[in-house]
């Protein structure tokens, strides 16, 4: 994965600080819309199974 940052000031940069923080809200939303659907757990991997090996502590 790479990624390529670059920095804005001023009013560009304030605009794109709006547009990016809606669209990770509207993806967040989105994530957990789709976690608590039918046939979805809500409970972390480790929780749901409780074989799965990992321990919560």
């Amino acid at each position: 994965m790479a990624f390529e940052i670059q920095v804005i000031d001023g009013p560009e940069g304030a605009l794109l600080r709006r547009e990016q923080a809606q669209v990770i809200r509207e993806v967040v939303e989105w994530v957990a819309q789709k976690r608590s659907g039918p046939g979805s757990s809500t409970a972390p991997a480790d929780e749901a199974d409780p074989g799965s090996g990992l321990d919560p502590d």
